[in-house]
């Protein structure tokens, strides 16, 4: 039996890749859906009139107070379970630095347990 030719590693082709591209932040249940851009600005107010026309009703953008454009770019998620972003944007003299989270709603969040000494009481030292 002929050996067979080791497989050659898988490469990557961003020839076709979308010239902008969003990350979502939200929990996996969350009714409405938060998105990021590369640049970390946020994306609130999604609305389409079609397939390749569409616009966002506000965007939040952070951008360093300096006349020179961005160098480079870097977002990283710290987790698919839970919707934390981080964003570095070098520009040529200084480092701007964004961690965009998304807080569960009130009606999902686990309320706060109070230490017996801290709580407040009706007693002789409450």
């Amino acid at each position: 039996m002929p050996e067979q030719p080791a497989p050659r590693p898988h490469r990557i082709d961003f020839r076709y890749a979308p010239p902008s591209r969003w990350t979502l932040l939200c929990h996996p249940d969350d009714a409405t859906k938060s998105l990021l851009r590369e640049d970390g600005a946020l994306l609130y107010g999604f609305a389409a009139s079609g397939f390749d026309t569409w616009h966002f009703d506000t965007v939040l953008e952070f951008t360093a107070q300096t006349t020179r454009s961005p160098s480079s770019t870097i977002q990283t998620t710290e987790s698919a379970a839970r919707p934390i972003v981080h964003t570095i944007v070098e520009y040529p003299d200084q480092r701007l630095e964004l961690i965009t989270f998304r807080r569960l709603p009130l009606c999902l969040r686990q309320p706060r347990r109070t230490h017996p000494r801290m709580a407040r009481g009706t007693g002789a030292h409450g």
